[in-house]
């Protein structure tokens, strides 16, 4: 009865009343966004701004992104805390997409504070901002002002040496963490991340000094060409190890440099049932196939690979290689078709689309496609064919009805168009479509074919010279 009763007090004015049943509500359920709203929404009513703000800082722990909750705030804190309301300023401005507008006001939020870590909290959320927009360069500047301020904070160091990784300047990604470890820096993540930058630079003695991982010191041990080595550090911890997705490849990467295939291609597929598509499955795969000298695996295998790489161009010269090795495969048919449509380049895709319909005949969206493909350029007589064919093994197929009746009217055959509606209505369990195609049904039942039209002209014709002998 909380809520029904303190709406009442709300609506009579009688606030005080209103805040305390608010409250008893909110003690029963403390995760009601409306019961935090309504606390405070009357709390700001009778003066009570920090309580407001309170009640509204609550809601965003269980709503991050209500805007109206931000714009509460910042009305609380126009007139009390500047930093405080550019900050609220921005996040609406943030959640809003307005990027540029947002970093204006997180710069005006710096402006009106001196304590160190409000100021690097801005600069956080102005360095994100600039990554969303892509100007890595306005956001190196802030992560190393917020670097000048905190000598020792991991995420900046993090972010930044993220930054020139994808900017392809790995070493400067290398000194920044580098840099983390001389200030006391023993954060796990930080000095793996340091690891991995050496590794990927070939730098695999660093590495190796720096990790205190098992997994990457073995890593390192087989780019060193240390086979013998790293065996006997895997067997040490297989038995920590051994479900580990990432443990099984090394595995894998063992027999494949030992040129046992076979055992390299059990240890990737039981990576793949760990780790479901991941493009190093697929990198692996095709490795495997090569020294195998499976080409056309070989080349499915990295089209995959580049795929979940976002390489859509290399990918598809793949799928064109390997579809000249074996042109009626029909997986890669498809693909290609759907690379293409993708790309809305329709005119390649229905080849494909062709090729496939020419293999397996009942296809049914592929034989879809294609006649809504020849009905879109005009080509209904086509349209009618694949129209057919999906029809011969699928008679009550209600789109390919539908759309057969609609090519037919385009042809103007009337009767057959009348024939396909009549069945579509019948099978059809769309009533408001069916009421849609019965009125059209009726406009058609009178009306002849051009083929009965041309042949009542032959025939009077006809008549008209056996008349005159």
């Amino acid at each position: 009865m909380s809520i029904q009763l303190a709406e009442q007090y709300e609506e009579n004015e009688q606030y005080e009343l209103a805040l305390e049943e608010y409250k008893k509500a909110h003690k029963s359920n403390p995760k009601s966004v409306e019961v935090l709203e309504r606390l405070g929404h009357i709390s700001s009513i009778l003066g009570n701004k920090s309580d407001a703000a309170d009640y509204y800082a609550k809601i965003l722990e269980l709503e991050p992104a209500n805007i109206m909750v931000y714009e509460q705030l910042c009305d609380i804190y126009y007139s009390t805390d500047k930093y405080k309301y550019y900050t609220y300023r921005g996040n609406i401005k943030s959640l809003s997409k307005q990027y540029e507008y947002a970093i204006g006001d997180y710069h005006r939020a710096i402006s009106h504070t001196d304590k160190e870590e409000q100021i690097i909290m801005a600069r956080f959320a102005c360095a994100g901002l600039y990554e969303l927009l892509d100007d890595n360069n306005k956001a190196i500047e802030e992560y190393l002002k917020i670097l000048d301020m905190e000598k020792q904070n991991e995420a900046a160091y993090l972010k930044l040496a993220d930054i020139y990784v994808r900017e392809n300047i790995l070493t400067a990604g290398i000194s920044t963490l580098e840099q983390a470890l001389t200030y006391d820096i023993t954060d796990p993540i930080v000095v793996e991340a340091l690891a991995e930058l050496y590794l990927k630079n070939g730098d695999y003695e660093k590495a190796m000094e720096v990790t205190k991982s098992d997994l990457m010191k073995i890593k390192c041990l087989l780019q060193l060409e240390r086979i013998d080595e790293a065996k006997e550090y895997m067997d040490k911890v297989e038995k920590e190890y051994k479900n580990y997705p990432q443990y099984v490849v090394l595995k894998a990467q063992v027999a494949y440099m030992e040129k046992d295939y076979d055992k390299a291609f059990d240890y990737i597929e039981r990576y793949n049932e760990l780790e479901k598509n991941s493009p190093l499955y697929y990198q692996m795969r095709a490795l495997i196939c090569e020294a195998k000298g499976y080409k056309f695996n070989e080349l499915l295998s990295w089209a995959k690979y580049h795929i979940l790489r976002n390489e859509h161009d290399i990918a598809l010269n793949e799928y064109l290689e390997a579809h000249s090795l074996e042109p009626e495969n029909l997986e890669v048919l498809n693909a290609l078709a759907i690379m293409f449509e993708n790309d809305k380049d329709k005119t390649h895709a229905m080849e494909f689309y062709e090729k496939i319909a020419r293999i397996d005949k009942n296809d049914k969206s592929v034989l879809l496609k294609l006649a809504d493909f020849r009905g879109d350029i005009g080509d209904y007589s086509s349209q009618y064919d694949y129209l057919k064919m999906l029809l011969d093994s699928d008679p009550r197929n209600t789109d390919a009805l539908k759309k057969m009746g609609k090519c037919c009217e385009k042809m103007k055959n009337y009767p057959d168009a009348v024939e396909y509606y009549n069945k579509f209505i019948q099978y059809s369990r769309d009533l408001s479509e069916c009421n849609v195609i019965s009125e059209k049904v009726k406009k058609l039942s009178g009306m002849k074919s051009e083929a009965d039209n041309s042949e009542g002209l032959l025939d009077k014709i006809m008549k008209f010279f056996n008349k005159d002998n």
